[in-house]
């Protein structure tokens, strides 16, 4: 299994994979501000800095996360 890049709509709390896919090393140096993420549960836009994106694998439903790795904090530091 891969890990994903994943966030956390801001509005409904539907944890997807974000648009936005790299590996943890590219993620370290990435700068992401403002970033538009389409939720595919409520279709509705949300804007997410790097501290609103994790690590992690789906459920095969697409709405748990099977293993979350940590925040943000947690992988850049």
């Amino acid at each position: 299994m891969t890990l994903l890049l994943l966030c956390k709509n801001r509005k409904c709390g539907f944890r997807h994979a974000s648009e936005l896919q790299m590996d943890q090393k590219s993620f370290r140096t990435a700068v992401i501000e403002n970033n538009s993420e389409k939720c595919p549960k409520c279709e509705k836009y949300s804007l997410y800095n790097k501290q609103d994106y994790f690590f992690g694998f789906l459920s095969s439903n697409s709405q748990k996360i099977g293993i979350e790795l940590g925040t943000i904090s947690s992988v850049a530091g």
